[in-house]
């Protein structure tokens, strides 16, 4: 797994804060706190925003299309195998008023909290999977 984070690393923008330790959400805000003041102290200057909620992008990631962009990146097959083994064959059911449904097959999405995969959240990959 060590592997995975160093790979990981240097596939990360050094904005990202996630999947980091030490960092985290405020670092950002205070980031982005800072860079609004400094635009609202030029004249005559306008600040855009964009965010971009990737949450629900996560639920619809093919995992063929994940270990294909994995190897692309340069990831080495046995660690695609090794992450693959953790997607292989899952299935769930749902619990409704105390009773369970049938257990169907998991295709699609990223596990969540999936540590050994910090890239999930970068922007390089989500654009080339969808």
């Amino acid at each position: 797994m060590n592997r995975l984070k160093n790979k990981s690393e240097m596939e990360l923008p050094n904005e990202q804060a996630g999947f980091r330790p030490g960092t985290g959400t405020r670092d950002l805000l205070v980031n982005f706190q800072i860079l609004i003041e400094k635009v609202n102290a030029t004249q005559n200057s306008v600040l855009l925003r964009m965010f971009v909620d990737y949450m629900k992008a996560f639920d619809m990631v093919s995992h063929p299309k994940l270990f294909i962009v994995l190897l692309e990146m340069g990831i080495q097959k046995h660690l695609i195998a090794l992450v693959q083994t953790f997607y292989a064959q899952q299935t769930a059911k749902v619990s409704w008023n105390g009773k369970f449904s049938e257990a169907f097959t998991i295709g699609t999405g990223t596990r969540q909290g999936a540590t050994y995969l910090p890239w999930n959240s970068t922007c390089k990959l989500m654009r080339k999977i969808s």
